[in-house]
């Protein structure tokens, strides 16, 4: 395939995103990350209830991450201890999640992933411009090593990323796309650059496909000391035995 030359190279997308974020240094600077944010949770068949809720968020270097998201009558968690990514439901039941989401919760638990986008996937090609809202981005598609490819949309303005596509294995379906957007760019305390609102669709990697979340952040400290404890897989909460069969 030729390359355009009216398309900048994949290299130098991915460079303008990383100085868009705050340059190298302070993305390396940054070893710990604690969110508080509103969200949504999807409850109810197709899971198009929608229940706000507030969120912690955990991370911490190389790739621990632990989202607690609690509305009025449902808590639901997600996490990965640095081997297992794990799921919490309602029922407070604890399943270890799937080989490809874990490497993908890994993946985007890495607090410096914007720096390693090229050793992530094997190839990286651009394909062309196309609109995202009001925003003109670049469409980056990318090949990670043992799973389907993601397509990554960087603003030709700022540089930032403003939607990850990713597919979903929906049974005799095929795949499903699993669309990521993120807006209103903020400075942190360390000077990196996160998105303060984030939207799903649907709501996680497993939710049914009707759903979507939403996630905007109140209070974000960068470097704030994290207790280790807090990425520990937790147990699943004993479950009540099931009604005796009527008589």
């Amino acid at each position: 395939e030729k390359e355009n030359p009216a398309l900048p190279a994949a290299d130098q997308i991915l460079a303008k995103y990383v100085q868009a974020l705050g340059g190298e240094q302070a993305i390396r600077s940054v070893t710990s990350r604690a969110i508080t944010a509103t969200s949504t949770v999807p409850t109810g068949p197709g899971g198009v209830i929608v229940l706000p809720a507030t969120s912690e968020q955990y991370q911490k270097s190389p790739n621990l991450i632990v989202a607690a998201n609690r509305a009025a009558t449902v808590t639901v968690a997600e996490g990965f201890d640095g081997t297992t990514g794990w799921t919490q439901n309602a029922a407070g039941v604890v399943q270890n999640s799937p080989d490809v989401d874990t490497a993908r919760t890994k993946r985007d638990a890495d607090l410096q992933a914007s720096l390693k986008l090229k050793q992530v996937y094997t190839k990286l090609e651009v394909h062309g411009v196309e609109r995202v809202g009001p925003h003109e981005a670049y469409l980056v598609i990318g090949y990670p090593q043992g799973d389907l490819p993601e397509r990554l949309y960087f603003d030709t303005q700022s540089g930032l990323l403003l939607r990850k596509i990713t597919e979903l294995a929906a049974g005799p379906f095929g795949t499903m796309p699993y669309e990521v957007d993120y807006d209103d760019y903020r400075a942190t305390n360390s000077g990196v650059k996160i998105p303060f609102w984030v939207r799903s669709i649907p709501a996680n990697g497993r939710e049914a496909y009707a759903s979507y979340s939403s996630f905007r952040i109140l209070k974000v400290q960068d470097n704030a000391p994290v207790d280790a404890a807090k990425f520990t897989k937790p147990a699943s909460k004993p479950q009540p035995p099931p009604p005796a069969p009527a008589k």
